[in-house]
């Protein structure tokens, strides 16, 4: 995760530690392997690599993110197809890093971020911050 923050996606350090990370996996005679982070997709370049010289045969990355895309109606209900939506986006940490970071991965939208706290087994909203076009 901090090295997708810091956009170190193809660094030294990332491969060491996709190696690190990848070796009990290998080892572990695994098949597929699921990036059950949203950091993880983009570093899928140095896991490509790390993997084809660990894993005797060729390793499956399974992205839950495409999945979970794929699963959702074209448009929510009650909307129409062209109706532009609303993004709010949350995160568990700091919203304002987060809202600085999101032009990396997100251009030309507005939106509105937010931070989120578990309070009594719920997700519930801990603040948010105005809408903004990027």
């Amino acid at each position: 995760v901090p090295l997708v923050e810091a956009d170190n996606l193809d660094s030294a350090e990332a491969e060491i530690a996709a190696e690190e990370y990848l070796l009990p996996l290998a080892r572990a005679g695994c098949r597929s392997l699921v990036l059950g982070c949203t950091h993880y997709p983009f570093l899928s370049g140095v896991l490509q690599r790390s993997a084809a010289k660990l894993f005797a045969t060729p390793v499956r990355f399974i992205d839950p993110a495409e999945r979970t895309a794929d699963a959702l109606p074209s448009a929510p209900p009650g909307r129409g197809p062209s109706d532009e939506p609303s993004l709010v986006l949350l995160t568990t940490g700091d919203p304002a890093a987060f809202r600085s970071q999101a032009p990396r991965f997100l251009t030309e939208r507005s939106l509105t971020f937010g931070a989120v706290e578990w309070r009594s087994g719920k997700l519930e909203l801990a603040e948010r911050i105005p809408a903004a076009v990027l």
